[in-house]
């Protein structure tokens, strides 16, 4: 998000609201992830991965769109809330797939590309965008 912000903040013309652009993602991440990982307790953790991409999907549908503020605020949260199902169902799909003796390895390894994708997020995204540009 930050390697990005500062164009969407001229586009929406809010630059004192930048913080909120994370903030309202990670608020609805951090609210809903408990109530998701009870969720994939109740339901098949393939069905509420489904609904959970659906309502990340019709959230950045909503924050793809934004002409104002206080719509793409909204995607973001609607995206949090999609998201929000991510981890918790990663980890109950290693609890059920591996071995006692193998859960910390695939533990490390799903937190070890959690870490690459943000950290090389930003920059794939970036250059894919300069490279589009060019063409």
């Amino acid at each position: 998000m930050t390697t990005i912000q500062g164009a969407i903040a001229e586009d929406l013309n809010a630059y004192e609201s930048v913080t909120w652009f994370t903030s309202a993602y990670l608020i609805a991440t951090g609210s809903i992830t408990p109530l998701a990982g009870r969720l994939c307790q109740i339901f098949r953790p393939q069905s509420y991965v489904l609904v959970s991409a659906f309502i990340l999907a019709v959230g950045q549908l909503v924050t793809g769109t934004a002409r104002n503020l206080e719509v793409y605020l909204v995607g973001r949260v609607i995206m949090g809330v999609g998201a929000a199902a991510n981890f918790p169902v990663a980890l109950i799909v290693i609890l059920d797939l591996t071995s006692t003796k193998r859960r910390g390895l695939a533990m490390g390894l799903l937190n070890s590309c959690f870490t690459v994708g943000i950290a090389f997020g930003g920059l794939v995204c970036v250059s894919l965008a300069f490279s589009a540009i060019r063409f």
